[in-house]
């Protein structure tokens, strides 16, 4: 299990070297049928607060298109400790950990209005030269603006050769599409939650994801994704794999589930 992130010092939580945080509602369109918000949510925050964090920075997107650049998401991690809840009024905090090579490093918390920490994640990019639609290698004057190291971290890669049990196929329609012209980060996780069996929604509760992003897609096309159940000691988990039309693999998911309290 992920321990618990550690976070910089910083001075009333503003813009201190690579330490952001930010205040956000858990609004009604935010919530699943349970009050609970959506995991699709909770990376919601996760991306628009290491977007204002950029532009509070001056790398913002229309500073990084204007020069070519942008960043894509590679792997999340994500760990629930408890979901919020409709009406609640949280924290979000991020630490731009560290930069190397290709890859940027982020760390993610959720607290609660008393402090608690409830959500906590890791995220890991890659610099993407729009041109050449390749990964490129971090400026040093981008480091020096976040005010990190070359600082880094581990996530697993996941179980690309599990047989599947069941698959489902999805249409990539155009409101998927993000500002890097594909399908935003956020579309593959409600695609591989979409294939839980209702038996797992209903009983249990998610309490981890992890994502490996391996090739982007666009509009238009047509996606398939496919999954096998596990059952392990106290928890269910849900492999997925989501392919393109000539079965290539785009990207890969593992959900855990542990029973509903």
């Amino acid at each position: 299990m992920t321990s618990l992130l550690q976070f910089r010092e910083s001075e009333g939580g503003i813009v201190m070297g690579a330490v952001y945080e930010k205040e956000y509602d858990v609004n009604y369109y935010n919530v699943d049928a349970r009050g609970d918000a959506k995991l699709t949510s909770i990376a919601d925050f996760f991306c628009d607060i290491g977007f204002h964090q950029s532009e509070a920075l001056g790398l913002g997107l229309n500073k990084l298109i204007s020069d070519n650049m942008a960043w894509i998401f590679y792997k999340y991690d994500i760990e629930v400790l408890r979901y919020p809840k409709l009406g609640e009024k949280l924290t979000v905090c991020t630490d731009a950990l560290g930069m190397r090579k290709f890859y940027a490093y982020r760390n993610y918390l959720i607290k609660d209005a008393e402090g608690n920490i409830i959500v906590k994640g890791r995220g890991l990019f890659l610099l993407l030269d729009l041109k050449k639609r390749r990964a490129m290698r971090v400026p040093e004057t981008m480091k020096t603006i976040y005010k990190c190291e070359e600082d880094s971290f581990e996530l697993d890669n996941l179980d690309k050769k599990f047989e599947s049990e069941m698959s489902k196929q999805f249409a990539v329609r155009y409101s998927d599409i993000d500002t890097n012209g594909h399908v935003n980060n956020t579309k593959y996780m409600e695609w591989a939650l979409e294939i839980v069996p209702r038996d797992i929604i209903l009983k249990y509760k998610m309490s981890r994801i992890k994502v490996n992003f391996i090739k982007e897609v666009q509009y238009g096309h047509t996606v398939c994704v496919e999954a096998k159940v596990v059952n392990e000691d106290e928890k269910i988990v849900v492999k997925t794999r989501i392919l393109n039309e000539e079965n290539t693999i785009l990207a890969l998911c593992e959900t855990e589930w542990k029973k509903e309290k």
